[in-house]
């Protein structure tokens, strides 16, 4: 993934390098990302781009790529994380 010329240019460069950092184990390895955003619950913009890029935006493709997300609860402290994304 992010290999191709405009990739970077067409996304934003960090989610572009964060994507491919999910993507370098083999598919095999189960891949944790704790996508949070200071003060926001739910799942930050960027996110979404990486999910994106990864092939991993439904709990189908999530389970196809072993890529695992950790997203804020309403309910969780302000500065941590309480538990791992519910399934769709």
């Amino acid at each position: 993934m992010g290999q191709g010329p405009h990739v970077a240019k067409n996304f934003d460069a960090a989610s572009v390098e964060i994507a491919n950092r999910i993507l370098a184990p083999p598919s095999a390895a189960p891949k944790y990302a704790a996508a949070v955003r200071a003060g926001m619950t739910g799942r930050p913009i960027p996110s979404q781009t990486v999910m994106f890029l990864t092939q991993s935006y439904t709990e189908k493709k999530r389970r196809k790529t072993n890529i695992h997300y950790i997203f804020r609860e309403r309910d969780s402290d302000h500065e941590g994380v309480d538990s791992a994304a519910r399934p769709e």
